[in-house]
């Protein structure tokens, strides 16, 4: 852990995290799969439904923190 620190419980939100602490805790069990998602404006005005949707010209993404997500 950065901070020196030695939680109960670590939560990660993707097993890459897991490594390099692994001998810190038991084996990991998986809590959660959890799945991707795409939040549009209410009533989709674009008419995203899928990944292919998001290559569209002129759309405009808002994305996670690529320091603090996994996304």
């Amino acid at each position: 852990m950065k901070t020196q620190a030695h939680p109960d419980a670590y939560l990660a939100c993707d097993s890459s995290f897991v490594t390099p602490v692994a001998d810190l805790f038991l084996d990991p069990v998986a809590i959660s799969q959890t799945p991707i998602v795409i939040a549009v404006p209410k009533g989709n005005p674009r008419g995203l439904k899928t990944l292919a949707d998001l290559t569209r010209p002129g759309l405009r993404l808002g994305v996670a923190n690529n320091e603090q997500s996994t996304l």
